[in-house]
C-alpha cells in the first residue's frame, strides 16, 4: 500500500466513508491534537452490498506504520467479520494487489482469490 496518510487525507477519507460502516482503532496512550487524548492508529471501512445482503465488502483497511504488526488490523477485520456474520452475511470481499504486503495479511486471515471474478481495467488513450 503506497498511500502516505496525513491528518487532512484521513479526515477526507473518513468523510467519504461516512455512508459506510467505519470502525476506528485509537491508542489512548498518545496525546491527540488538542481534541483530547488518543490518536487514530487504524480504521476499517466496509459495507453490506445493498443488492445482495449476504455479501459485504471491505473498502479500506489502514493501520499507521508505527502500529503495524501489533494485531490491530487483524482485530479490526475479525470484528467486522463477527458483526456481519450476526447480520447474516456469508461472504466478505475485498480488493488487494498480489505483490502488496496486504495480500499475505489477508491470506493469513483465510481470504482467498475468487475463482469466478476478475478485476478488469482498460487504459484510455
Amino acid at each position: 500500500y503506497t498511500h502516505k496518510w496525513t491528518s487532512k487525507k484521513l479526515a477526507q477519507e473518513v468523510k467519504d466513508f461516512i455512508k459506510d460502516e467505519l470502525f476506528v482503532a485509537v491508542d489512548d496512550n498518545c496525546v491527540g491534537n488538542g481534541a483530547g487524548k488518543g490518536k487514530v492508529v487504524g480504521f476499517i471501512a466496509s459495507n453490506i452490498e445493498p443488492d445482495n445482503p449476504i455479501k459485504a465488502y471491505i473498502k479500506e483497511l489502514w493501520i499507521d506504520d508505527g502500529f503495524q504488526g501489533q494485531g490491530i488490523g487483524k482485530a479490526l477485520v475479525k470484528y467486522v467479520e463477527l458483526m456481519y456474520k450476526k447480520k447474516g452475511v456469508k461472504i466478505i470481499r475485498l480488493v488487494t494487489l498480489r505483490n502488496a504486503a496486504s495480500y499475505g495479511f489477508y491470506e493469513n486471515l483465510n481470504y482467498n482469490e475468487s475463482k469466478n471474478q476478475v478485476f478488469m481495467e482498460r487504459k484510455l488513450r
